[in-house]
């Protein structure tokens, strides 16, 4: 039988953000999602990490904010045949994400003990972050909704004096694009994978 070295970070529960990490076997060898060595062999034309994000829910009906909040899952999805790692902040882990407008960000309440933590996915496993994205409500278009891209920012976190990047910082950084996504809610729907 396998062991597994297994991760759960939990933050925002109050907000229902919260970090999944798989588990791993032991003595699995891993690579990191910045620096891949000339020892793992690395899928051509693939990036190492695949980005996608799924709109679940909005906030409820319109009102008088100038935003709209949705709540939404990212998912990073290790493409290669060896584990990968990256540091996230365990609560601020949305500034390893941005969007390709400046209308969506995602929303981050703040908390009390905020440090990076590495991640660690598995061959062709996933790792999902929970969060509330905030839209400008003059982006809103039920009949046409408006369309963004996400990026996942592999940033290091070894130098506390840069922290929090600024954006101009992150623009140094290897970053992973989501394909486009459409700003509209999946609750009570289904779709099939083809």
């Amino acid at each position: 039988m396998r062991n597994y070295h297994s991760i759960a970070i939990t933050a925002f529960v109050f907000c229902g953000l919260s970090i999944l990490v798989s588990c791993r076997p032991k003595n699995t060898p891993v690579v990191s999602a910045s620096a891949v060595t000339p020892t793992v062999s690395v899928k051509a034309d693939i990036p190492i990490v695949l980005v996608s994000a799924d709109i679940i829910n909005s906030d409820g009906p319109a009102s008088k904010d100038k935003f709209q909040q949705y709540y939404m899952v990212i998912t990073l999805t290790n493409t290669q045949d060896t584990n990968i790692r990256f540091t996230v902040m365990t609560c601020s882990w949305s500034e390893s994400f941005r969007f390709d407008t400046d209308s969506i960000y995602l929303y981050y309440p703040g908390c009390d003990s905020n440090f990076p933590t590495t991640i660690e996915i598995l061959p062709h496993k996933t790792v999902k972050f929970f969060g509330i994205l905030t839209c400008y409500k003059k982006n809103r278009n039920a009949i046409n909704p408006p369309s963004f891209k996400i990026a996942f920012l592999d940033l290091p976190y070894n130098d506390w004096f840069l922290f929090p990047y600024s954006h101009e910082d992150k623009l140094k950084y290897k970053t992973y694009w989501s394909d486009s996504i459409k700003l509209e809610r999946k609750l009570y729907s289904y779709e099939e994978e083809k």
